[in-house]
């Protein structure tokens, strides 16, 4: 049996606007709480945290993403 360091996610998003035109992306990463907790200390040390609820693609963009460890986001 794998050990959880090895296991990966994926989660895959689908968006389809007005004129029927797609796009897919997919973001493989370790286990799902992990980026969380990353994502998290990552925005207090850089001084860029948001006052409010707000998801992090609003409040961040792709950006910050891109640069967690063990982190891919592949358009698809």
């Amino acid at each position: 049996m794998a050990n959880a360091e090895q296991e990966k996610n994926k989660i895959v998003a689908e968006v389809t606007d007005a004129d029927g035109t797609r796009v897919r992306s997919m973001i493989e990463m370790p286990d799902g709480y992990m980026p969380t907790v990353t994502f998290s200390l990552e925005t207090v040390l850089r001084g860029l945290f948001k006052l409010g609820f707000q998801s992090p693609a609003s409040a961040y963009g792709e950006e910050l993403l891109n640069d967690l460890i063990d982190i891919k986001l592949i358009d698809l």
